[in-house]
C-alpha cells in the first residue's frame, strides 16, 4: 500500500495529509470477527443442579449496593436475604484429571505447533487510543507491538467511536499470506466542545480549543490524517494508513453499527430508569464430601 502525501495550501509549513489511493478496490483488508451492534447476547442456558437434601439452614439480612449497568444510572441498593445451607453430599463425579504435560520435543507437540503455525495467521498488537472531538476529529495515539519507539500522534477526520465495535483487522499480503492486527485494547474518550465551553463559562473560565490542523471533509474526500509527532517509519505509518484505508472500505458499515449501539444503549438505559432493578437474594449451599476428591498423584483433597 502506498502513502500519498497531499499538499493543502492552508496548512502551515505544508504539513502533509496522508491518505490512501482509491485503487485497487481494497481487497487486502478485512475486519476481524463480527461488528457489535448493541443487540443482546443469547441467554446462557440454565445449569441443571442436583437435588440437595438440606441438613441445616441459616438466613440473615444484609444491605447491599451494586454498581449499575451504566455509569449514568444510580447504584442498585436494597436489603437481601443471605441463606447458607449445609446439605448432604450430592455425590458429584470427580472432574477429569488434567493430562500430563508432554516435553517440547515430543513429536506430537512439534506437529501441533507446526499445524498452528500453518493454519493461523501471524498477528501484531496495535495499541491505539483516541480522543474524539465533537464526533468530527480524533486525536490518535498509536504504537505497535508495545514498542515505545513506535509511538505516533496524529489527527484524523474519522470519528474513532466507529472503531470500537470489533477486535481488529486482517491484512492479506500479495503472496497469499495473512497478518492480523488487534487492538490491545482501544481506549476512546469523547469531548463535546460546546458542553465544555458552557461548563467552563459557568466557572468563569475560557475554553482553550486544541490546535487541530486542517483536514479534508470526510464525506467529500474520504479518510485522512495529519501526523503531529512521533515515529514516521514505514511500519508505523503503514499501520495508520491501513486503519484509514479500512474505514474507506467499511466506513458505512462501521458508522451504522455505532448508531445501532448508541440507540441500543439509550433504549436499555431508559428501560432501567423506568424499571429499576433490585438486588437478588443469595443462597449458598455447602457440603463435605463423603468420598475424598482424587488428585493426580493419588492423594486427596478434603
Amino acid at each position: 500500500m502506498k502513502l500519498l502525501p497531499t499538499s493543502i495550501g492552508l496548512l502551515v509549513g505544508l504539513v502533509p495529509v496522508f491518505s490512501q489511493e482509491p485503487d485497487p478496490p481494497h481487497q487486502d483488508l478485512e475486519i476481524l470477527g463480527p461488528i457489535t451492534t448493541g443487540a443482546p447476547s443469547p441467554e446462557a442456558s440454565t445449569p441443571v443442579l442436583p437435588e440437595f437434601a438440606v441438613v441445616k439452614s441459616r438466613t440473615t439480612r444484609a444491605a447491599v449496593a451494586k454498581t449499575a449497568e451504566f455509569p449514568e444510572l444510580p447504584s442498585i441498593q436494597g436489603i437481601v436475604n443471605v441463606t447458607v445451607q449445609r446439605v448432604r453430599d450430592p455425590g458429584l463425579s470427580d472432574p477429569a484429571p488434567p493430562p500430563l504435560p508432554l516435553p517440547p520435543d515430543d513429536p506430537a507437540v512439534v506437529a501441533r505447533k507446526e499445524e498452528l503455525r500453518r493454519s493461523r495467521p501471524g498477528w501484531n498488537p496495535v495499541i491505539l487510543s483516541a480522543t474524539v472531538h465533537d464526533h468530527a476529529r480524533s486525536l490518535l495515539r498509536i504504537s505497535l507491538n508495545g514498542k515505545p519507539e513506535s509511538r505516533l500522534t496524529a489527527w484524523s477526520n474519522i470519528d474513532f467511536n466507529h472503531f470500537s465495535g470489533f477486535a481488529g483487522y486482517r491484512i492479506k499480503e500479495g503472496d497469499g499470506s495473512t497478518r492480523d492486527c488487534r487492538w490491545l485494547p482501544m481506549g476512546i474518550g469523547n469531548i463535546d466542545t460546546g458542553r465544555m465551553r458552557a461548563v467552563l463559562a459557568r466557572q468563569g473560565k475560557a475554553y482553550k480549543a486544541p490546535d487541530i490542523p486542517p483536514l479534508p471533509d470526510l464525506t467529500a474526500d474520504g479518510p485522512a490524517f495529519v501526523v503531529v509527532e512521533g515515529d514516521r517509519t514505514a511500519e508505523t505509518m503503514n499501520a495508520l494508513a491501513h486503519i484509514h484505508d479500512l474505514y474507506r472500505k467499511e466506513g458505512r458499515r462501521l458508522a451504522d453499527a455505532f448508531l445501532a449501539r448508541t440507540q441500543a444503549h439509550e433504549e436499555r438505559k431508559a428501560f432501567l430508569l423506568a424499571n429499576p432493578p433490585e438486588p437478588e437474594d443469595v443462597k449458598i449451599q455447602v457440603w463435605k464430601r463423603e468420598k475424598p476428591l482424587n488428585t493426580q498423584e493419588g492423594g486427596s483433597v478434603r
